[in-house]
């Protein structure tokens, strides 16, 4: 993600925080996420690397991989950018 699409990520996100945090609870725990698994979840949302979720999160940067692959599998989805559609979507 390069910086501008980080900015206007980030800035779409605030302008629909309150509505796509409901909808980012609903759907982790729809899919059964544990939650380290959906702190690591809004880490992604919000733009950060695995190396920065793990030193945000406390944890090394290997595990915040296998959170992040346990997160895409239960969403189904193989990337961070079909992750970040399919939860727009369901705020639209």
């Amino acid at each position: 993600m390069t910086a501008e699409e980080r900015a206007t990520f980030t800035d779409m996100r605030a302008r629909l925080a309150p509505a796509f945090q409901a909808i980012v609870d609903l759907e982790a725990w729809t899919h059964g996420l544990t939650a380290a698994e959906e702190r690591i979840l809004n880490l992604i949302l919000d733009g950060h690397q695995h190396k920065d979720v793990a030193v945000i999160a406390g944890i090394n940067e290997k595990t915040a991989k296998q959170h992040a692959s346990q997160i895409m599998r239960k969403f189904n989805v193989t990337s961070r950018a079909q992750l970040n559609a399919t939860l727009f979507r369901r705020v639209k």
